[in-house]
């Protein structure tokens, strides 16, 4: 696996973990509330976030 693959994985692997750190504390109801109408819930975020880390690997195979 080249280096930069392994250093771009390392860095993902950092973030998600501060992203857990950052969830767990959090109830379902907040994870999933809408502070205003304009905007997307944490959940929604997450969601969003783990379809385009989805189908930007799938594209490196």
């Amino acid at each position: 696996m080249p280096d930069l693959i392994k250093h771009v994985l390392e860095d993902m692997n950092k973030q998600l973990d501060r992203i857990i750190k950052s969830i767990n504390p959090l109830d379902d109801d907040l994870i999933w509330k809408k502070m205003k109408d304009s905007m997307n819930s944490i959940g929604n975020l997450c969601l969003h976030l783990a379809g385009v880390t989805l189908q930007n690997t799938e594209r490196c195979e």
